[in-house]
């Protein structure tokens, strides 16, 4: 059994920030994926890319990650545009893989099912229906509420609210959480998403930090300023991948939630997913906390 079963595509990348250029892997699967396993998750990744694209397999594989590639005519491919300050990003989709099915998924196991969809087309309702009975799912939402027009990708103003009764745990940013549920303050956002049946939301807020809501209960995460910023794509499925490699070692959420703020930190000075180990990442918090101490609200 696998510890994480993460399912997405993964994305070729054309990074722009500043004038300068990178091409990279992206997307959830390849983010979340890729810092599951250097923290130590047995780690599974269904996806779909062209053939044409199969030294794909081999990246995978050296991070230890069993990967699977349903197969599609297309991979997904993105070009990514910052600003100066990486405050905001305008992305544009050259093409898009195939979605999934839940014959994509029938045959494997795991203690989580982590869903990355990067559109609203990847996954559908019933998918994840089926999908909750085969096991606990985790859901970045983002993807269900981003469509394509005219080439660029664009955020959708509503939600699809119903998903959520089949997930067990589920991040969002603040506008997400808000638009899902149509609430304009973040807490009530976050009590009504969990009145779906959900057990653990989690918000993140950027420079604002991040909460999460459990058994009625909202906890507020401050941001750990980084010592620089290289690249924040990926940052969020950085932050899922640190939580949940937590959780399952822990039913302790606010735990959780410490080493997923900095995990996250640490992969925004790098270019390219999460370097580094749980270690790593212990050991960065008790430097922080050395500096300013979490205060949990």
């Amino acid at each position: 059994m696998f510890d994480v079963c993460v399912i997405g595509h993964v994305t070729k990348e054309l990074i722009r920030i500043n004038g300068k250029e990178q091409r990279l892997l992206g997307g959830v699967a390849y983010y979340t994926g890729v810092a599951l396993s250097r923290l130590g998750s047995k780690t599974k990744v269904i996806t779909r890319f062209s053939v044409v694209h199969k030294d794909i397999d081999a990246v995978f594989v050296k991070e230890n990650i069993d990967i699977v590639n349903r197969g599609s005519d297309r991979t997904t491919e993105f070009e990514n545009i910052y600003s100066a300050g990486m405050e905001t990003r305008k992305q544009k989709v050259k093409s898009h893989a195939d979605p999934f099915t839940i014959s994509d998924v029938f045959d494997v196991k795991a203690k989580i099912f982590h869903i990355g969809p990067l559109l609203s087309r990847d996954f559908s309702v019933e998918f994840v229906r089926s999908l909750s009975r085969i096991g606990k799912i985790s859901l970045d939402i983002q993807g269900l509420m981003r469509k394509i027009k005219n080439g660029m990708v664009i955020q959708e103003t509503d939600g699809r609210a119903e998903i959520l009764k089949y997930v067990s745990i589920l991040k969002a940013d603040e506008f997400e959480a808000k638009a899902i549920v149509k609430e304009k303050d973040i807490s009530f956002a976050a009590m009504s998403i969990a009145e779906y049946g959900v057990e653990e939301v989690i918000i993140t807020r950027g420079e604002k930090g991040s909460l999460v809501c459990k058994n009625k209960k909202i906890i507020s995460f401050p941001a750990i300023p980084p010592k620089k910023i290289v690249d924040v794509t990926g940052a969020g499925d950085t932050y899922m991948a640190g939580y949940l490699f937590q959780r399952l070692k822990s039913e302790n959420v606010v735990k959780a939630a410490e080493f997923a703020v900095a995990t996250a930190t640490m992969k925004i000075g790098n270019h390219g997913p999460f370097i580094g180990t749980e270690e790593d990442v212990n050991k960065f918090i008790a430097e922080w906390k050395q500096k300013v101490k979490f205060k949990m609200v």
